[in-house]
C-alpha cells in the first residue's frame, strides 16, 4: 500500500529561516521538495568529507568483522591512543588506506608476473644476455604435447622446463637461423623469479604493517560514526536551506514539501508557532509525489524486489502485495525440488536468526522461497532429482503410496506421458494476467473516471466469454482439459453457452466504444480493431510465457537425475546391484556433491531471474505499471526519522 501524502507550501519571514529549519529537522516529518539543482562550494566539501567518513567506517568495519571471525582480540576494547580528534583519525586513515591500496595494486601486478614466470623457473636474465652475446638464440616456447619438436642438430639444444596437462614449456638454444616450431614463443624473462618473489614478499610485509596501522584505528569507530551522523544532518540542513526560494525581494522564503497524511495535525501545530503563511492540500495529478510503501510483515519482505524495477508512482497501485505470493510460488515451481528447498530453508533460517540484523529481512525472504521450493518439489514429485511418490510411468520412487500429495508430477496415461505441471503453469499465468487487468481497471477508474475503466473491463468480458464458448465448442479439447485435480473444462462447461456469447459480445462492444474515451466516438471503432489485435496476440504470448515455470522445474529435476545416474554408475555392477561399501563410493559421493551443488546454483539463479521476468514483464504490462516513483525521505536528524507510516 502507498501511504497517503499531503503537500505543504509555505511562505516564511526570512529572519526565522535558520531557527525554523532546525526545528523542522528535529520534527522530522517533511520531505523537502527539490525545486532545482542547487549546490555550493561549502556543500560540496561537506559531501566529500561525508564520503571519506563513510569509506573509513566501511573499511574499519570490515577489518573489525574479520578480526572477530578469526577469533582474534577485539581491538575496540583497547584504550585509544592519540590522535584524539576524529578529523585526525580520518587523516591518518586516508593516508594509511591510500598506501595500502597502492601496495595491493602493486602486489596484484607482481602476482601476474609470478604467474607468467613460474612455468619457466628461476632464470637469470643476466646469464641469458651472456648466452645471446655468444651468438646463441635463446627461445622460450609453449607447445602442445603432440607438437614437441625433435632436436638432433649439434647446433641446437631443447630442454623441457615444465609441463601441464596440455603443454610443454621449452627452452630452445640455437646457433644460426631460428627453426620453425609449432607453438607460442614468449619473450625471455626480464627479471628472475626469485627477484620478483622477494619484492612480492616485501610488499606483503608492508601490507601487514599498514593493516596493523588501520586496526589501531578501530577503537575510534564510535567517534567516527557520531561525526558522520552529525555531518549528514548538516548536509541535509544545508540542502533544505538551498532549496528555499526567496520571494518579495528577499523578505520571504518559500518552501514546499510532502508529509504523511497522519502528520497533518502535527505540522499545522508546528507552523502556528512561526510567522508563516502555509497551505496543506492533497496532491494534484502531475505532481511528483514521493512514495512510501506500507505493507504487512510478509509483503514487506518483497519490497526489495519491487525496488529492483522501480517504486510505483504515487497515483498507482502498489504492486507488492499482489505479486508477492505469485513470486514465491513461481520461485518454488522453477526450482521445484524438496531437497534443494530444505537446503535453502535451513541455511536461510539459521542466517535469519544469527546473521547481521540489517540482512535478516533478506534471509527471511530466502527462507520463504526455500519453503515454497519444498512445496513446489512436492507438487511436482521431485527430491534431489528422484521421484518421491510412485505414479504410473515412474521408474522408481521413495514411496509406493501418497501420489495425491504430488498432483502435478508427470505420469503415464496409456502410452503417453502426461505433464500436469504444464497446464498448472498456464493456469497460474492466466490468473496473474487477469489480476493485472483488474488492477489496471481499478487504477484507471480511480484516476480518470468510470469510462476509462471500461477498457480493461472489456478484456475481462471477452476472455470469460471466449473461454466458455470455446469449452462448449470443445476447441482444442478444452472441455476435457484439466491440471491434476483441477478440472478446467468441467468448470467452464458448467456455465451456459448463452452466457459466454453475451460476455464475449459485450466485451467487444465496450472495447470498440470506450477504448479511448478522450478521442472522438467516430474514430474509436477503428482504434478498437487495433486494440483487439494487440490484445489477442499479446494475451496468448503473455500466458504462454508462464510455461517457463514448468520447463525450469522439469529441467532441474532431469539434470539432478542425470547426476545421480552418473554417480551411481561407479558402484553399480552389471546386474544392477549397488555396492555401497565399495571404495568407488567416494567418487560417487563426490560426483553427487559437485553435481547437485552446480545444479542448485544454476537452478536457483534461473528461478529468481525468471520469477522476476514474469513479474516485471507479463504482470506489469497488464497492470499498465508506470513506475518512476522517488522514495519518501523526510528532512530529519540522523536516526530520528519516523518512517513507520
Amino acid at each position: 500500500m502507498i501511504v497517503r501524502m499531503k503537500k505543504l507550501s509555505l511562505l516564511l519571514y526570512y529572519r526565522d529561516k535558520e531557527a525554523f529549519l532546525k526545528a523542522l529537522q528535529k520534527l522530522g516529518v517533511l520531505h523537502v521538495e527539490t525545486l532545482a539543482e542547487v549546490t555550493s562550494v561549502e556543500l560540496e566539501k561537506a559531501i566529500e568529507l561525508h564520503r571519506r567518513y563513510e569509506r573509513s567506517l566501511h573499511v574499519l568495519g570490515e577489518i573489525a568483522g574479520l578480526k572477530k571471525e578469526t577469533n582474534q582480540h577485539d581491538l575496540t576494547t583497547e584504550t585509544a591512543e592519540p590522535p584524539i580528534e576524529p578529523l585526525c583519525v580520518l587523516e591518518e586513515f586516508d593516508g594509511t588506506y591510500g598506501l595500502l591500496c597502492k601496495v595491493e595494486s602493486a602486489m596484484t601486478n607482481l602476482e601476474k608476473v609470478v604467474h607468467a614466470l613460474a612455468p619457466w623457473g628461476n632464470f637469470d636474465p643476466h646469464k641469458i644476455g651472456q648466452i645471446q652475446k655468444a651468438g646463441m638464440n635463446v627461445r622460450f616456447v609453449e607447445v602442445l604435447k603432440e607438437d614437441l619438436p625433435s632436436i638432433d642438430d649439434e647446433n641446437s639444444f631443447c630442454q623441457i622446463i615444465s609441463s601441464n596437462r596440455k603443454e610443454h614449456f621449452l627452452l630452445l638454444l640455437e646457433r644460426g637461423e631460428k627453426r620453425a616450431v609449432k607453438g607460442k614463443e614468449v619473450q625471455p624473462p626480464m627479471r628472475s623469479l626469485s627477484e620478483v618473489m622477494k619484492e612480492l614478499n616485501d610488499l606483503k610485509d608492508e601490507r601487514r604493517k599498514l593493516q596493523s596501522s588501520l586496526e589501531r584505528l578501530i577503537p575510534y569507530v564510535p567517534q567516527l560514526k557520531s561525526c558522520e551522523a552529525l555531518l549528514k544532518d548538516r548536509i541535509s540542513f544545508r540542502e533544505a536551506e538551498l532549496h528555499m526560494k526567496q520571494e518579495a525581494r528577499g523578505s520571504l522564503e518559500f518552501l514546499s514539501g510532502w508529509l504523511m497524511h497522519k502528520h497533518e495535525k502535527k505540522i499545522r501545530t508546528f507552523l502556528d508557532d512561526y510567522h508563516a503563511c502555509y497551505l496543506v492540500e492533497d496532491p494534484a495529478p502531475g505532481d511528483k509525489v514521493p512514495v512510501l510503501l506500507k505493507n504487512n510483515g510478509f509483503t514487506r519482505l518483497f519490497e526489495p524486489v519491487t525496488k529492483i524495477f522501480s517504486l510505483p508512482s504515487y497515483f498507482e497501485v502498489d504492486p507488492t502485495p499482489f505479486f508477492a505470493p505469485f513470486f514465491a510460488l513461481f520461485f518454488g515451481l522453477c526450482l521445484a525440488d524438496v531437497g534443494y528447498g530444505l537446503i535453502i530453508a535451513l541455511i536461510s533460517g539459521f542466517l535469519a536468526l544469527r546473521g547481521p540484523s540489517n540482512l535478516r529481512p533478506i534471509f527471511t525472504l530466502s527462507l520463504i522461497l526455500g519453503l515454497m521450493t519444498i512445496v513446489g518439489g512436492t507438487l511436482l514429485n521431485t527430491l534431489f532429482g528422484e521421484a518421491i511418490f510412485y505414479r504410473p510411468g515412474v521408474e522408481k520412487a521413495l514411496f509406493t503410496e501418497g501420489a495425491l500429495l504430488a498432483p502435478f508430477g508427470p505420469y503415464l496415461s496409456g502410452k503417453e506421458m502426461v505433464f500436469p505441471g504444464m497446464t498448472f503453469a498456464l493456469i497460474l499465468g492466466f490468473v496473474q494476467v487477469i489480476l493485472g487487468i483488474i488492477l489496471n481497471g481499478i487504477k484507471r477508474m480511480r484516476l480518470y473516471g468510470l469510462l476509462y475503466g471500461l477498457h480493461p473491463l472489456s478484456y475481462l468480458l471477452m476472455i470469460s466469454g471466449g473461454l466458455i464458448w470455446a469449452a462448449h465448442s470443445d476447441a482444442m479439447g478444452l472441455s476435457e482439459a484439466k491440471a491434476g485435480p483441477i478440472f478446467i473444462g468441467k468448470i467452464l462447461v458448467s456455465s451456459p453457452m448463452i452466457a459466454g456469447k453475451v460476455l464475449l459480445f459485450s466485451g467487444l462492444l465496450l472495447l470498440f466504444l470506450f477504448n479511448n474515451p478522450h478521442k472522438k466516438l467516430s474514430v474509436r471503432p477503428a482504434l478498437g480493431l487495433w486494440e483487439l489485435y494487440g490484445f489477442a496476440t499479446g494475451l496468448m504470448g503473455d500466458i504462454l510465457s508462464y510455461l517457463r515455470l514448468f520447463a525450469l522445474g522439469l529441467a532441474g529435476g532431469l539434470l539432478g537425475n542425470a547426476f545421480n545416474k552418473i554417480a551411481f554408475m561407479l558402484v553399480t555392477d552389471g546386474n544392477g546391484v549397488i555396492h555401497y561399501t565399495s571404495f568407488a563410493m567416494a567418487g560417487t559421493l563426490l560426483i553427487l556433491l559437485l553435481g547437485h551443488t552446480l545444479n542448485l546454483g544454476l537452478a536457483t539463479l534461473g528461478a529468481f531471474v525468471h520469477s522476476l521476468r514474469l513479474t516485471f514483464v507479463e504482470f506489469y504490462k497488464n497492470l499498465d505499471f508506470e513506475g518512476g516513483g522517488k522514495e519518501f525521505k523526510p528532512f530529519s536528524l540522523h536516526n530520528h526519522t519516523d518512517r513507520s507510516g
